[in-house]
């Protein structure tokens, strides 16, 4: 049952962190991608889309049963890649605006953001080897409804 709960809880904590992350870039024209091989360079208004749209479908992937482990594999992906190149902007020394979370968040990127992230992803991790271990999202759903009644 424990098991259950904090594999209930990672996933809530994911679907929050993917919606609203995706949400609040829709209303972004560009995102400055930080000092990624050495210049920083504001990605257009497509590939801004095209990554909260992605975002988005993992937030609700998390949701859906069906689409649940997959939906878990991609958030490890794609918290790794924002890592990665979080860490590349902090080596690079360059101040670098976070808008992870859209205009609601233009500080700059410092060693808390990647800790966040490096924890996100751990949070992330933590859902998939639950899942692997309680069989599947029908499972924990199956559980979290059993401690509901």
């Amino acid at each position: 049952m424990a098991a259950d709960l904090l594999s209930s809880a990672s996933i809530g904590i994911l679907i929050a962190v993917f919606v609203s992350a995706g949400l609040a870039k829709l209303s972004l024209s560009t995102i400055d991608l930080g000092a990624w091989a050495g210049k920083h360079r504001p990605a257009p208004r497509a590939t801004v889309r095209a990554l909260a749209l992605i975002e988005l479908a993992i937030g609700f992937g998390l949701a859906v049963p069906a689409l649940s482990a997959t939906a878990i594999s991609a958030s490890v992906v794609v918290l790794a890649a924002f890592s990665t190149l979080i860490a590349i902007n902090l080596l690079s020394r360059e101040d670098w605006q976070c808008q992870c979370f859209g205009e609601a968040s233009t500080r700059t990127v410092t060693k808390w953001t990647l800790l966040r992230n490096l924890a996100l992803m751990a949070i992330a991790i933590t859902a998939a080897t639950l899942e692997r271990v309680n069989g599947g999202t029908g499972a924990r759903l199956a559980g979290v409804s059993a401690l509901a009644c």
